[in-house]
């Protein structure tokens, strides 16, 4: 086998290092989907490496391409963005490139090219492929559910909302947090959402039970393709760019409410113009009573059964709830303070959020 041609940067060098055999790959965990959980830069960098490795010996294997593909890629990302620097993406094309003259063809090589393209046009036609060889792969599906939803395929949306709800992708509290998340806004409202657990879950309410259906999805992640934005542009009701900003989102005349569980470094730059009203933020140029859409929506609206520290996202609850206990506590309102405030306590030690406890407790 000849060498790999591709520079690996920022991991720990294996030069001289024997190459990991076949049994070694196949007992070794597969990188699974970021969506569903996000380990350590520097673990993405440790697996791309030993999967690096591992190719070298091994050129024709797919689970080797993938994995090492997918654990360069998420080794650029951070907690807080996953915006690939030009430099980044040049190295993450040749790992592509590679792929093409190794495992052309492969479900493995079209997955890959589909993450690359970061959801462009013709990022969808590797997708598509992809599935065609491929459809049992979970992974895959709510991304076809993002390409039903742009190019406006109902009956595909729908096939793909049953799977990843038949399998249950999204676990029940994740539906739970998501419907409260609608349960948050008014009729009519645009909401604008960041990756997978915060989007598809709501789609799948949407498309499956009808669930307020009045509100439109604005998915940062899928901005990058054109089709979506000229739908967003319609919704918006003015033209925006390919890769708009939260900042260049925001600037309409709508109903328009950032979910929680946007970065907060973008949230944070349009503080002074957001108002929690549950698991969502609304935006008012004008001050506006937020409290009392907040109270309604807490008290008539949410679903409150799986509000547990078993979930990681529900630490989102806690700025509500914040809030809520507050309100309570100045109107003199003493048992609905102490509830909340149970709620309070619970998420915030059981999901080792000790500083905002001992910030925000009575």
């Amino acid at each position: 086998m000849g060498g790999l041609a591709l520079v690996l940067l920022a991991v720990p060098n294996i030069d001289g290092q024997t190459a990991p055999s076949l049994s070694q790959a196949e007992q070794r965990q597969d990188i699974p989907a970021i969506e569903r959980y996000q380990f350590s830069q520097q673990y993405y960098a440790n697996e791309a490496a030993w999967w690096m490795n591992y190719l070298k010996e091994n050129q024709a294997s797919e689970q080797g391409w993938l994995n090492y593909y997918k654990a360069l890629r998420y080794s650029n990302y951070t907690p807080q963005s996953r915006v690939i620097s030009k430099n980044q993406q040049k190295q993450l094309d040749a790992v592509i490139e590679e792929m093409k003259s190794k495992v052309s063809g492969t479900f493995a090589y079209h997955y890959a090219a589909y993450l690359n393209g970061n959801k462009g046009e013709s990022a969808y036609e590797d997708l598509v492929k992809a599935y065609q060889l491929r459809s049992d792969v979970p992974e895959i599906w709510d991304d076809l559910l993002s390409y039903a939803i742009i190019y406006n395929k109902q009956e595909e949306a729908i096939k793909f909302a049953k799977q990843l709800a038949t399998h249950s992708i999204y676990n029940a509290r994740e539906v739970s947090y998501n419907r409260n998340v609608l349960n948050s806004v008014e009729r009519d409202a645009i909401l604008i959402t960041n990756g997978n657990v915060d989007t598809y879950p709501i789609l799948i309410l949407q498309l499956l039970n009808q669930y307020r259906t009045d509100v439109k999805v604005i998915c940062q992640d899928w901005l990058n393709n054109e089709a979506y934005v000229q739908q967003v542009s319609q919704w918006l009701g003015r033209n925006i760019r390919l890769n708009a900003s939260l900042k260049e989102l925001l600037q309409s005349t709508k109903n328009v409410y950032v979910a929680l569980t946007v970065p907060p470094s973008d949230i944070e730059q349009h503080a002074q113009n957001l108002y929690c009203t549950g698991l969502a933020l609304k935006y008012s140029r004008v001050e506006i009573d937020n409290l009392s859409a907040l109270r309604n929506n807490w008290e008539r609206l949410f679903e409150k059964d799986l509000i547990d520290e078993q979930e990681e996202l529900n630490r989102n609850y806690l700025v509500p709830l914040v809030q809520l206990k507050q309100h309570y506590k100045q109107l003199g309102e003493i048992d609905k303070h102490q509830v909340v405030q149970a709620y309070f306590e619970k998420l915030s030690k059981g999901l080792g959020l000790n500083k905002a406890y001992n910030t925000h407790k009575d």
